[in-house]
């Protein structure tokens, strides 16, 4: 059965799954809370980490017979853009460690989604004040819908 929530929206899922399951105890750099996770964009001037989920894409939909040869399976491929933000190397590392292992646990809570995929979390440096140490990258997963 489809997760509705998932479905409905999944930038406020994934986001409110992030934010529940990250564990202060894996990101020592990041001090004594979790980071602000978020469907929007970062916030100008804050010194705490944060993560957000943005860019819902539907990439495809597949369709084949289901197991049974009584019907059709349907897998619609969708998409969400991860964004961290923190203000050094450790933090960064730290926090990305974090989200893959978020990321290896998280299907069990859906239990639709086939396939979850995080790929890139590419690190770069955003000069300024403060100097922001950044990664990107993106969130992909497979829904089944029986039909």
């Amino acid at each position: 059965m489809p997760s509705p929530e998932l479905l409905a929206d999944p930038q406020e899922s994934i986001s409110n799954r992030i934010h529940t399951d990250w564990l202060v105890g894996n990101t020592p750099a990041l001090g004594a809370g979790k980071p602000t996770v978020t469907t929007g964009w970062y916030t100008i001037g804050s010194k705490k980490p944060q993560v957000s989920v943005t860019d819902r894409t539907e990439i495809q939909t597949v369709e084949g017979l289901n197991s049974g040869g009584t019907g059709y399976n349907q897998y619609v491929q969708e998409q969400v853009f991860l964004d961290l933000w923190t203000i050094s190397k450790q933090q960064r590392s730290e926090a990305i460690g974090e989200l893959k292992r978020i990321v290896m646990t998280f299907a069990l809570g859906f239990d639709d989604v086939r396939t979850l995929v995080l790929s890139g979390m590419r690190g770069f440096v955003e000069t300024g004040k403060p100097t922001l140490y950044r990664a990107n990258g993106a969130l992909t997963y497979w829904i089944e819908l029986t039909i």
